[in-house]
């Protein structure tokens, strides 16, 4: 009778001891999905950082490999036939192009993410060097086309304004997920994606179909998405038009001082003779209010003249009419001046610059603009990349 009792007690107690196993061994394969999918997110996100760098550097570097276009921002195109260099020309002028990065041209093995799959990229119709847009004006009010979200919605980043938009995109695609049906590798570093929106949609879940001037949202899935899995880096004009670049002497003096040197220069005339007339002039009082005229640099094919053709839009000039001597203009430091130059220096966070209104340019001279007889200038007289967004007024 007591065997029979110990018998009825053990039975529980077997089955206790299995259920506790089964929980156990099913807590130790959570565990271990769980640390295989953050090893996976981090050595994706480990690539799209070294992928962002190289992009970031390639654009800040663009005019000493590309003599032919000194001007720094440019970015290059995707490669969109699969083997790793990108392409010499994408898309049409002003539109966004997408493929996958262009791992040869950057110098570096091609860049995987977790999963194994070649990195993706875009980059903004304003940003890719060819084609480029027609008119288009590579300096850091140059508009990005993307902005990044999760795909409950909310932005992985803040715009507040269209300066703020990401100007190229990185994008893993993770592996594939349900109704993605991906081309065979063949024994390819990564598969030649072509031009096909279709291709494109076996890896990506964000829309670039469209290729197009207007803002793409791209997608950056969380770790919980189950419908999506795309891991994104984004590049903002402000972080390749950064302090630590601004504050290079290839940039400080090459570009801004390169500018503001040719266009004081060839603005500047004899004391007997006129200032030449601004372009598009608007008259107040005794003043001529406009831009530089393009055509005062002799040698258009010249390196200044090409900067100056990118910068331009960041001055305004003045020129006093009443007679060739005659000094109008006033400025703040005492100087008193037959013309003057206006520089806006870069944008602050308050400022828009879409709008083409004075105050979205000038924080200290909106006024002056309106009144320039009556009303002094206010402004350093050269370029300060610590103080980037303070306003600049020239004397001529």
């Amino acid at each position: 009778m007591r065997a029979r009792r110990q018998r009825g007690l053990l039975l529980p107690a077997f089955a206790l001891l299995l259920m506790l196993g089964a929980i156990g061994l099913g807590v130790s394969l959570y565990h271990r999905a769980s640390s295989t999918q953050i090893q996976t997110r981090a050595e994706t996100a480990q690539s799209l950082a070294k992928a962002k760098a190289l992009l970031r550097k390639y654009a800040q570097s663009y005019q000493y490999t590309h003599t032919d276009n000194p001007i720094p921002g440019y970015m290059l195109c995707p490669d969109q036939d699969g083997d790793g260099s990108a392409e010499l020309s994408c898309d049409g002028a002003g539109g966004l192009s997408v493929g996958l990065f262009p791992y040869r041209t950057m110098g570096t093995p091609p860049l995987r993410d977790g999963s194994g799959e070649c990195l993706w990229y875009a980059v903004s119709g304003a940003y890719k060097n060819s084609p480029t847009p027609t008119g288009g004006r590579m300096n850091w009010d140059a508009l990005g086309q993307f902005s990044v979200q999760t795909p409950d919605g909310r932005l992985t980043f803040p715009i507040n304004r269209p300066l703020d938009r990401a100007v190229a995109v990185v994008i893993a695609a993770g592996p594939a997920l349900p109704g993605q049906t991906r081309p065979a590798r063949n024994g390819a570093p990564c598969i030649g994606p072509g031009a096909s929106s279709s291709v494109v949609a076996a890896y990506l879940e964000s829309d670039f179909s469209t290729p197009n001037s207007v803002q793409v949202t791209v997608l950056d899935a969380r770790a919980s998405d189950t419908s999506f899995n795309d891991q994104t880096a984004w590049l903002t004009p402000a972080e390749i038009f950064d302090g630590a670049f601004l504050r290079r002497s290839d940039f400080a003096t090459g570009v801004i001082g390169t500018v503001l040197n040719v266009s004081v220069l060839n603005l500047s005339a004899p004391p007997t003779t006129m200032l030449p007339p601004p372009d598009d002039p608007v008259q107040i009082g005794n003043v001529e209010i406009g831009a530089i005229p393009l055509t005062l640099v002799p040698n258009p094919a010249s390196r200044e003249a090409k900067l100056l053709k990118h910068w331009h839009s960041q001055f305004v000039y003045l020129r006093c009419i009443e007679s060739a001597s005659s000094t109008c203009l006033r400025t703040v430091r005492g100087d008193v001046c037959r013309g003057m130059l206006l520089f806006s220096g870069q944008a602050s966070t308050a400022q828009d610059r879409t709008s083409g209104l004075a105050g979205e340019f000038f924080e200290s001279n909106t006024q002056a603009l309106t009144d320039p007889e009556d009303q002094m200038f206010a402004g350093n007289a050269a370029f300060d990349p610590a103080r980037p967004y303070e306003d600049l007024a020239i004397c001529l």
